[in-house]
């Protein structure tokens, strides 16, 4: 080989012989230890109980259904199933078994040309020697939790059309990747992690049978915390670190896993300026080790570091999101039924919270969903109290506290309108004053609400119109105040108060339809200048 390598030409000693029988010298490729000391029997697997119960009576003549395992990696899933293909089929596993790895072919094409093919083919129940045989075949998608959404609804339609002569094994991590129409056709076994006795008895049998040295065993131990339990990966480490180092080491395993030494991830955490933190982001990216690495062992770091508050570790958070829809009364009857499917369909993981100003604006099927509480308006002296601390912590004189009640009063009560109407206040005129909070909310003057209620005749009236819409107020402010004035007045009977309420509700709908504002300020003022003329 060396000659080879060196010439291009095979030597003398490398030769077959004449007889084309390979000489006795030549080794085999040393074969990976995951798959030498793979399960051959369902009875090799450990720790999962169930499954090895249900593959038990299937071949002892039971029927074998759909299956689903899912679990954490290195526990044995792929072994399994292989194991009882095995078993089932003896001779003829590569013609009976299709396995395919779905994170390489995770495609609708993959489905429809590979698996589709060879679930459609007709098989016997007895094999080629006349002993019996199952009456079907089986397809075995490994990582089926990396198919696309598409590819799994393509699966879907084979398993439910090819079941008399398929059954199909899927194998995920994560149960929850896979499509409700699939977890419902399958019998779905959890793998739960090794025990952890279990995995080091595995491995330092393999050790001995593969005449390694691992001294007391403080090195399978670092190996099961190195790769987190995965038997596998535990597998391929110490293989890795055999055959790289000569021996199987502490630092071995750490580097040929690609992890970030413990040094690093403390370092990392206890950085506490601008200038420690590029000095080793530097550093750490020279060495080139993984950054999604770092963040995984940190994470783990972080939650049991004793030094850290709960405050700085995270504290345990409930197992949902919050979604929360302001203004919820605004949204349209459409969006609102789409919600409440959403709201029916996720409630196992997220909660939703509707905040309005008018609860009939929600539809039922949302209301009755939801526990409902109403929010009463603020007592009075409470508002003036926190108008207090806050202007106390501004630093903004406010006297006696008069523009308080006047704040209060213009903005009917509503805190979060009467602090952003005192901060313009002070921001534009450098102090708070009662003029200036008629002015930044937009309120119409009580004179001119009393001036408009007053008018007795047709020509008072177009001048207060003409002269209200060059001021460039609000018509519909002025109808809103007009409305409690009304109620309020003393000077109006009750009959006038009706007229002119009732024709105020009427402009006041027009306006919100785009009516114009001189045409219904001109109409509702008729109306008032009749109910004062005839009392």
């Amino acid at each position: 080989m060396q000659a080879f390598l060196k010439t291009g030409k095979i030597s003398a000693s490398d030769k077959p012989s004449s007889s084309g029988v390979k000489t006795s010298g030549k080794k085999k490729p040393p074969a990976p230890w995951v798959e030498k000391y793979r399960p051959k029997t369902i009875d090799d697997i450990v720790d999962q109980g169930e499954v090895v119960q249900v593959l038990r009576e299937c071949l002892s003549g039971g029927d074998l259904p759909h299956l689903l395992f899912y679990g954490p990696p290195g526990t044995g899933k792929t072994s399994a199933i292989l194991a009882a293909a095995r078993q089932l089929f003896g001779d003829i596993t590569r013609d009976r078994v299709l396995e395919l790895n779905a994170s390489d072919e995770r495609g609708i094409q993959v489905i429809r040309d590979k698996v589709k093919s060879f679930a459609q083919l007709t098989v016997s129940s007895t094999r080629p020697d006349g002993r019996p045989c199952p009456p079907y075949k089986l397809v075995i998608l490994d990582e089926a939790d990396s198919m696309t959404n598409a590819a799994q609804a393509a699966l879907r339609r084979t398993m439910e059309r090819e079941t008399r002569t398929t059954r199909f094994c899927l194998i995920c991590n994560y149960v929850s990747r896979i499509i409700p129409p699939i977890t419902s056709r399958c019998s779905k076994f959890r793998f739960k992690p090794l025990a952890r006795e279990n995995v080091i008895k595995r491995l330092r049998e393999i050790c001995e049978a593969e005449g390694v040295d691992v001294g007391g065993g403080e090195v399978l131990h670092q190996a099961v915390d190195t790769c987190e339990g995965d038997l596998r990966r535990a597998l391929t480490a110490m293989q890795c670190c055999q055959r790289l180092l000569g021996k199987i080491t502490a630092e071995g395993l750490v580097e040929v896993t690609g992890l970030v030494p413990e040094k690093l991830v403390d370092q990392y955490l206890s950085v506490k300026n601008y200038s420690e933190l590029e000095q080793f982001v530097e550093s750490f990216l020279m060495e080139a080790y993984s950054a999604s690495q770092l963040l995984e062992q940190l994470s783990a770091t972080v939650v049991t570091a004793g030094h850290l508050t709960n405050k700085q570790n995270g504290r345990p958070c409930p197992p949902y999101k919050l979604v929360i829809l302001d203004e919820a009364d605004s949204m349209t009857n459409a969006a609102q039924a789409a919600l409440r499917r959403t709201m029916e369909r996720e409630t196992r993981t997220t909660r939703f919270c509707l905040i309005c100003n008018y609860v009939s604006r929600i539809i039922p099927p949302i209301t009755s969903r939801c526990s409902k509480f109403r929010f009463k308006p603020l007592a009075r002296e409470n508002v003036i109290k926190r108008l207090r601390e806050i202007c106390e912590a501004e630093g903004v004189d406010v006297g006696g506290g008069e523009v308080l009640h006047q704040a209060v009063d213009t903005c009917e009560g509503d805190l979060r309108r009467a602090l952003t109407a005192m901060q313009c206040c002070q921001r534009l005129l450098g102090k708070i004053t009662a003029e200036g909070l008629v002015e930044v909310t937009g309120l119409v003057p009580e004179k001119l609400v009393d001036q408009y209620l007053s008018v007795k005749n047709y020509s008072e009236l177009e001048q207060f119109v003409e002269s209200f819409l060059m001021e460039a107020y609000s018509a519909s402010q002025l109808l809103e105040q007009l409305s409690a004035t009304v109620v309020t007045a003393g000077h109006l009977t009750n009959k006038q108060k009706c007229e002119i309420s009732d024709k105020l509700a009427v402009c006041a709908h027009r306006l919100l339809d785009g009516g114009a504002e001189l045409m219904q300020l001109t109409d509702l003022g008729c109306t008032i200048i009749m109910a004062n003329n005839n009392p």
